[in-house]
């Protein structure tokens, strides 16, 4: 099931103007996608980045634990491989990017400038924030 920061966050139409631009900054280049739950399901059936965007893999931590080869018509490859691949750009689409940058750039040493997300917040924690008053 999907935050209503998630709900609330992605029908706003800062969001969607902000997401619209920044895919197509990425057009031109090889994109890893980093985040393959419920929010990355939903965010791709409206802006279909795995047909509008160059992917060349898609990451997430549930493909450490299974051999999935393919998720949506794209490559897998485990978190820890992803300095393994040729990529310009890693897109963050987890609703929750802070951990995920630490790691790619604490653990896989990715440089940060290599990294977008598509969830900026506009204010400090505002995730923790909306999802605490709506609960």
């Amino acid at each position: 099931m999907l935050s209503r920061y998630f709900e609330i966050k992605t029908n706003s139409e800062e969001f969607k103007n902000s997401l619209l631009q920044t895919m197509e900054s990425l057009k031109n280049k090889k994109v890893l996608l980093y985040g393959a739950g419920q929010g990355f399901i939903e965010l791709n059936k409206f802006y279909n980045f795995t047909t509008k965007l160059n992917i060349v893999a898609i990451s997430d931590k549930k493909f450490e634990k299974n051999n999935r080869k393919e998720f949506v018509g794209c490559k897998t490859v485990r978190p820890n491989d992803i300095p393994l691949l040729d990529f310009d750009v890693i897109l963050v689409t987890n609703e929750a990017p802070k951990p995920i940058v630490k790691f790619l750039t604490n653990k896989l040493d990715i440089d940060e400038n290599k990294i977008k997300t598509v969830f900026t917040e506009e204010i400090k924690d505002e995730q923790k924030n909306l999802n605490y008053l709506y609960k």
